[in-house]
């Protein structure tokens, strides 16, 4: 039955088990939105409608990742049916996550998991042990009193490359170095000089590494990029200064803004 409902809607050949159906999920949607006739359309719905034993994750807003700080460790999935539509889950059975690209092992977090009503969290207490990468979390679930299934969805340790970025600027006459800054925050508005009498522009970038508080590290490469309304943007490599961890960078607005 299963494959013929599939040949029907538009996948000769094909031959799947009622486990491997659910990742037609898509397919179905699609045929039954696009569809040509009513009778691929019949076929598309049935489709969907014999896969009312399966659940589908869908990730919470805000939950959808965990940052390598520990800062955000929980990831939120909502479980929907097939079409769409809130559904529930008896039980979670096993829970792993596996780093994908990788021949490490997969790792258990069943005792990591919470299942309320129609949500399923998961709080990664071991997140400081993980490497930033993308992961793959596997559940084993019980709908029902017998009906055992497999849910998988993926994920991605994120990590914070900057902590802050600081942004000094300021407009002279001259190459020589600035006496003070007229900005020293960023982002913020400023009262820009008149470009023909103070053409030159001195900017200090203070970019520090997330955890790098001694600034041990910076980045090797900082460009600044001015852009004017209507004209193409100038772009300006920074040098670093190793004396005050800064980047540095000069530009004269007489080769990149014609008036």
């Amino acid at each position: 039955m299963l494959n013929a409902l599939v040949a029907s809607a538009g996948l000769p050949g094909a031959k799947v088990t009622a486990a491997q159906l659910s990742g037609y999920k898509n397919y179905f949607i699609g045929k039954a939105v696009g569809h040509s006739s009513i009778h691929q359309l019949y076929y598309a719905l049935k489709g969907l409608k014999s896969q009312k034993q399966q659940v589908f994750l869908e990730a919470a807003s805000g939950f959808e990742y965990v940052m390598g700080d520990g800062s955000q460790k929980t990831l939120k999935y909502q479980i929907k049916d097939a079409f769409g539509n809130p559904s529930v889950l008896s039980n979670i059975t096993k829970a792993t996550i596996k780093q994908l690209k990788s021949n490490s092992s997969a790792i258990d977090v069943t005792s990591m998991v919470k299942l309320h009503n129609n949500e399923i969290a998961v709080e990664l207490s071991n997140i400081l042990n993980l490497n930033w990468a993308s992961y793959s979390i596997n559940f084993v679930a019980q709908s029902g009193s017998t009906t055992s299934l497999q849910v998988r969805k993926t994920f991605q340790v994120k990590v914070q490359i900057f902590k802050e970025t600081g942004i000094s600027f300021s407009q002279t006459e001259d190459w020589n170095p600035p006496t003070s800054y007229q900005v020293t925050s960023f982002p913020t508005k400023f009262k820009a000089k008149n470009t023909n009498e103070y053409p030159i522009i001195h900017m200090q970038i203070d970019t520090a590494f997330f955890g790098d508080s001694e600034k041990m590290d910076y980045p090797r490469t900082v460009f600044v990029t001015l852009k004017k309304k209507g004209q193409l943007p100038y772009s300006g490599h920074a040098d670093y200064v190793s004396n005050i961890q800064r980047h540095q960078i000069a530009i004269d607005l007489r080769y990149m803004i014609q008036e």
